[in-house]
């Protein structure tokens, strides 16, 4: 419980502090927070794969894993979502704050049809975004 109410004040108070960062420290931090939700979503890839081949039991001596697999319980699916809520925050200020580079480009549709897009070389939005 300690651990979701801290990061719930973190999620409220990110959209004050995110307003004057600059570009590369949002970059830096939408990268720190999308390798924490990837580390999290692997706990719990690997909690499957540890109960599913029953490593966890009297026979052997992973018992580290069982302290494992609880570590991986206890962070909440919440905070994934979170951190995704976060990581949108980040894109859009990142948007703002990006001296945009516009590049033009085309996509291929079908085998015929081509379509035409412009975005920033650096944050990778489009102009009609």
């Amino acid at each position: 419980m300690k651990c979701e109410l801290i990061f719930i004040v973190f999620n409220l108070n990110i959209n004050v502090i995110i307003i004057n960062m600059n570009y590369v420290f949002l970059e830096s931090l939408k990268h720190s927070i999308e390798s924490i939700s990837n580390g999290l979503q692997l706990m719990h890839k690997n909690c499957k794969y540890i109960t599913k081949h029953n490593l966890i039991s009297n026979n052997n001596n992973y018992d580290f894993l069982l302290d494992y697999c609880v570590l991986a319980c206890r962070f909440n699916p919440r905070i994934l979502k979170g951190h995704e809520n976060i990581i949108d925050l980040i894109d859009k200020q990142m948007s703002l704050e990006c001296k945009h580079k516009w590049v033009t480009d085309w996509i291929d549709t079908s085998p015929d049809k081509s379509v035409k897009i412009e975005y920033c070389e650096y944050c990778e939005c489009t102009k009609h975004q």
